[in-house]
């Protein structure tokens, strides 16, 4: 007896567009099975509910459907009719008592016997029903009673007993009947049962291979075909990019080369992939490199040197003040009043000049750095932000010269090429330079200080002196009396002049002309105070204060050996430079830890007694750093003056130590200093670090184009590109 068909068969015997019944003849049911091409079409030219996974969908198409939704899909004009609403039929559910009979729309049409043709001619359509039987007939809305002796097979899944068709050979449908089982609990339900069975998956295999690294998120699952693998919980990966700011920033504090920013993109680009780091990032750093390549020259001019006293020929590189500043205000879109520092110093061989051009910004951001002193690591760190301009990594060469004297003759040519006082700025520099441009003699001659006019003798017998300006502001000043008034460019000039036409411009007549032998370098009127022009060095102020205590006092009091207890305590070492001293760290720190001065293994031989004045003065110095020496202004006027009364009076209470320039201008001339700054600015904003530490900052860049000997005539060429490339990069 022939099997009665089922709703399953019977899909395969409809055209789902037109949902006529298919005639097979000579072709088998497989020729009009609907493939995943066919499915595309159907979804995209008449709905796209349609669903071959879904039983109330036929799975067959006729072949003149097929032709109609190929012509729709070239744009051709079709005679394709609009599909059955399938979705509005109610299957029956499979039981015993039914015996799987279905009578829907799909099964009534499959068992009709015969086929519509079509009409022919002219004009000649299809007609398709426009109501379709939604529901079976006869439908039990009741559960059946299920029987008694129902069971599973164990291997197929499938129910079997009395009356239920089952395969003898049913391997091949346990994917199906698992499926089906599944299908009809609810899908929220579905996703935790594939849950739990990976998650089990996935400990068996950590627990069989606890060292595999993917064990613990991954599987590899065996499919009909080649073995798929799936993820728990797998994590999401952004694409990581590097911006070219970022690297900039990165380069210009690690101090890399061209070469090994390209190496370490290369890296990146392996590792992180191709798209972290932007295309033609090397052809940008190498143009970045270049910008300010055309605006320095290069010359051979003659110099005091230090093989002799005869001038030399030396290279210099050297550009325009006015037209560098222009360059890099546009550069940094700098915008506003800016500040311009201007340093001078020689060190590493090279005597060079060189500027700062701050703004208020960058004052708020020392403001802002002060109270949060480190970069997060969630911003980066500091190698991926952008300098401070103030710092050594932001300084703009004017001019560099290797191995000359630093004499007023070899700093006025230097002036005179960069036309530097086409620019405003102020200067600051150690107090050799600072004499040297203001026209002076050294420290050691008569009038040594560049603010004021006290003499050396009376400096050095550290009498009280009161800061009294001429009231009248006239250029005379009466040099004998105790009293000093601070200088103006006017009184430079006037010396100067009285010393040519007076003192016959010999050099033992200057203590008659306040040790004046040269007219400054700075084109400024007659009132404009030195102090306004040249800021006090806090570095080497604060090294000196130190150090003048330290070497000259302590050490003779308690002994070389005892005295060195002390920063050994602090892991500080003095440099055999210009003497021995402390750098501006090691000076910081012993002013912060002056308390372990109070060490029986120090003051043993002499009594604690004896070092308390220097633990005082030390003290009171390190209140005043804090208030002033800072990047950020923290105290008042009047907290100030406090803080200098407090190292005046603990100073002179040390016996057997002299006032030195340092000592001098830092008690006599610090509060005029800082009442002539503006937007409370403070000596930390105006300091000569930068300058003093611009020496090691460029020697990295010269390393890369080093020729030892000037007489090489492609030394100059390196040097430029040297200096080109410094200044370039520091924009």
């Amino acid at each position: 007896m022939r099997p009665k068909s089922t709703h399953q068969s019977n899909r395969a015997k409809i055209c789902a567009p037109c949902g006529r019944k298919i005639v097979l003849g000579v072709k088998t049911e497989a020729h009009f099975r609907i493939n995943e091409n066919v499915e595309k079409l159907i979804k995209k030219h008449l709905t796209t509910t349609f669903n071959l996974a879904d039983e109330r969908f036929p799975t067959s198409i006729c072949g003149t459907c097929r032709i109609d939704l190929q012509k729709r899909e070239k744009n051709i004009q079709s005679r394709l009719l609009d599909m059955p609403n399938y979705e509005d039929i109610q299957l029956r559910r499979n039981t015993r008592v039914h015996n799987g009979e279905c009578k829907c729309f799909i099964c009534l049409t499959a068992a009709f016997k015969g086929h519509v043709p079509n009409k022919k001619g002219r004009g000649h359509f299809r007609s398709t029903p426009k109501q379709i039987q939604t529901s079976c007939e006869k439908q039990n809305t009741s559960r059946p009673p299920q029987p008694e002796n129902a069971s599973i097979c164990k291997k197929c899944y499938q129910q079997v007993g009395k009356g239920k068709r089952h395969p003898s050979n049913c391997n091949n449908q346990v994917d199906e009947n698992i499926i089906q089982i599944v299908a009809k609990i609810p899908e929220k339900k579905q996703d935790q049962i594939i849950t739990a069975l990976l998650r089990r998956k996935l400990d068996s295999q950590t627990h069989e291979n606890p060292g595999s690294a993917q064990s613990k998120h991954s599987h590899m699952l065996s499919t009909r075909g080649s073995k798929a693998r799936v993820q728990l919980n797998p994590r999401i990966v952004e694409d990581i990019v590097f911006p070219e700011k970022s690297l900039d920033n990165f380069q210009l504090h690690m101090g890399s080369s061209l070469n090994q920013m390209a190496k370490f993109t290369n890296f990146l680009r392996t590792h992180v992939g191709r798209k972290s780091v932007p295309s033609n990032y090397r052809e940008h750093l190498g143009n970045k490199s270049r910008i300010l390549e055309d605006v320095y020259q290069t010359e051979k001019l003659y110099f005091d040197c230090e093989s002799g006293d005869k001038k030399s020929e030396r290279p210099v590189v050297y550009g325009n003040a006015e037209q560098l500043l222009d360059i890099v205000l546009e550069e940094r879109q700098q915008v506003g009043n800016v500040n311009i520092k201007v340093m001078a110093d020689g060190g590493q061989s090279f005597f060079k000049i060189c500027m700062s051009i701050m703004g208020k910004e960058d004052q708020e951001d020392e403001e802002e750095r002060v109270i949060k002193k480190r970069k997060l690591y969630s911003e980066g760190g500091s190698t991926s932000t952008q300098a401070k301009l103030s710092s050594v990594h932001r300084v703009i060469l004017l001019c560099i010269v290797p191995q000359i004297k630093e004499t007023y003759e070899n700093i006025k040519l230097l002036f005179e090429i960069t036309e530097l006082n086409s620019i405003p700025f102020k200067f600051v520099s150690d107090f050799k330079v600072l004499l040297l441009v203001n026209g002076q003699q050294t420290a050691t001659s008569t009038y040594p200080c560049p603010y004021c006019f006290i003499s050396l003798a009376e400096l050095r017998s550290g009498k009280d002196l009161f800061q009294a300006q001429n009231p009248d502001n006239t250029i005379e000043a009466d040099n004998s009396s105790p009293i000093s008034s601070l200088k103006t460019y006017g009184h430079l000039k006037h010396d100067y002049m009285d010393f040519v036409q007076i003192g016959g411009g010999k050099k033992q007549n200057a203590k008659n002309h306040n040790s004046t032998i040269n007219p400054p370098l700075f084109s400024e009127d007659d009132d404009i105070f030195v102090l306004q022009k040249c800021v006090l060095p806090e570095l080497h102020i604060l090294q000196g204060f130190v150090n003048h205590l330290f070497w000259d006092g302590l050490v003779p009091l308690v002994g070389r050996e005892s005295a060195l207890i002390w920063p050994k305590k602090l892991n500080l070492v003095s440099k055999t430079y210009h003497g021995e001293i402390f750098e501006g760290n090691a000076c910081r720190k012993l002013l912060e830890e002056a308390d372990k001065l109070f060490d029986l293994e120090i003051y043993g031989k002499v009594g604690i007694f004896a070092v308390t004045p220097y633990v005082q003065t030390f003290k009171a110095m390190d209140n005043l750093v804090k208030c002033c020496f800072g990047t950020t202004k923290s105290g008042s006027n009047t907290c100030l003056q406090k803080c200098i009364e407090e190292v005046r009076k603990n100073y002179k209470a040390i016996e057997n130590v002299t006032v030195t320039l340092k000592i001098h201008v830092l008690l006599e001339h610090l509060e005029d200093c800082i009442c002539f700054f503006e937007n409370n600015e403070t000596l930390g904003y105006w300091s000569e670090q930068a300058g003093e530490s611009i020496h090691r900052e460029f020697l990295s860049f010269w390393n890369r184009y080093k020729i030892n000997t000037m007489e090489n005539e492609a030394y100059m060429k390196n040097l430029h590109k040297a200096v080109a490339q410094f200044s370039s990069t520091h924009l």
